[in-house]
Order: structure tokens, then C-alpha cells, then sequence
């Protein structure tokens, strides 16, 4: 792929200016493997990443699993955003290689993902390693991606930190976005979103 040159952002933080979230949801079946507590849980944490990028107009792009575009479950679970895309992951379930993915990103013209979802070790990390590549700055609140193995959690972050990405939490990514939010209704509509996640 042709690297072009992305914004800058002047901020060290996660420059909403900058910044696209990239939600990647489950095959049904595979939610099986999370207990009903620990779905909720991380659903709630989509969701509130969701809404921020709502509050301050970050784009969000959700993949889903499956060859054919369609709405997930997952989706029903997030707020109704006024600037979220949707894409098929295809059958690798990696929203990478889906073309129209990658060029809508391109559109966009972000320099930085948050890309967050199911599965740590496998959709998330092979996302972010392809974004690292294609020259995003990544960041992976690893509260909002479980791994389908317990074990896999800490190598895949690990693995994400060694090739460049940042491991965070989503009260983190918040906390930045509220910072670096120019209006003050809307770092106190993100203030809101912070304490039922911590």
C-alpha cells in the first residue's frame, strides 16, 4: 500500500482531531466463550466509547463478521451515532483486508485508531499490527478487547506495545479526548460518560 502523509496532531495525548475508532464486533457464536458479566462489562465500555466519539464527532467504523455487511447485535448495544460506518470483515474476520475498510479510513484522513472489540489476540492485535504498518498512530484500550484466552492477553499486548502500538484503558482514552475537547459542554457531557466505567 502507498503511504500518504497523514495530519499531525500538536497534542501527546489522543487527539480527537486526529482520531477514528475502529469498533470490531464478535461472531455470535464466539461470545459463548465470555461469561454473560464480562460481556456486559466490556459492552458497556463500547458503548462509552461510542458515545464519546459522538459527543466530540469522532468517525467510528464498526466491522462485523461475515461476508456480507449487516447489523450486528453489537451494534443494537451502541448509541445511535451520527457519523459511524459500517463494514464486513470478510471471512478472515480482519476488517484489514476489506478494501472499502481501509480506503474509507483513508478518507478520513485520521493519523490515530482506537481500535477496540473482539478478539485481543486475534482481529484486534492483526488490526492494529496492519494500521502500525500503514503508518496510524494505534492505541487499544485492552479493558474494551478481551481475548478469547486469558493467556493470550498480556502476550498480545505485549506484541502490540513491541511494534509501536499503546495498550491503554477506556478511562484513559476519555480522560484524553475530554481534555483535548474544545467546548466546554462537551469535555462535561465526556466527564459524564468517566464514572460508570471506572
Amino acid at each position: 500500500m502507498t503511504l500518504k502523509p497523514k495530519r499531525v496532531s500538536d497534542s501527546p495525548l489522543i487527539d480527537p482531531t486526529v482520531t477514528c475508532l475502529v469498533l470490531i464486533a464478535p461472531d455470535p457464536d464466539d461470545l459463548m466463550s465470555v461469561g454473560p458479566h464480562a460481556e456486559a462489562d466490556v459492552q458497556r465500555k463500547l458503548r462509552a466509547l461510542a458515545l464519546a466519539a459522538d459527543i466530540i464527532e469522532i468517525p467510528v467504523l464498526v466491522a462485523s463478521p461475515g461476508p456480507s455487511r449487516r447489523l450486528h447485535s453489537l451494534v443494537g448495544h451502541l448509541p445511535r451515532m451520527a457519523s459511524h460506518h459500517q463494514f464486513s470483515s470478510g471471512e478472515d474476520a480482519v476488517p484489514w483486508f476489506n478494501t472499502t475498510f481501509v480506503q474509507a479510513l483513508e478518507r478520513l484522513d485520521c493519523a490515530a485508531l482506537v481500535v477496540a472489540g473482539f478478539w485481543m489476540e486475534y482481529e484486534i492485535l492483526t488490526t492494529a499490527l496492519h494500521a502500525l504498518y500503514d503508518g496510524y498512530d494505534v492505541y487499544v484500550p485492552a479493558d474494551a478487547a478481551p481475548a478469547r484466552c486469558a493467556a493470550a492477553a498480556a502476550l498480545s499486548r505485549q506484541r502490540l506495545a513491541q511494534a509501536g502500538g499503546t495498550p491503554v484503558v477506556t478511562s484513559q482514552v476519555l480522560r484524553e479526548w475530554r481534555l483535548e475537547a474544545p467546548e466546554t459542554a462537551k469535555r462535561a457531557a465526556l466527564a459524564s460518560l468517566l464514572a460508570p466505567i471506572i
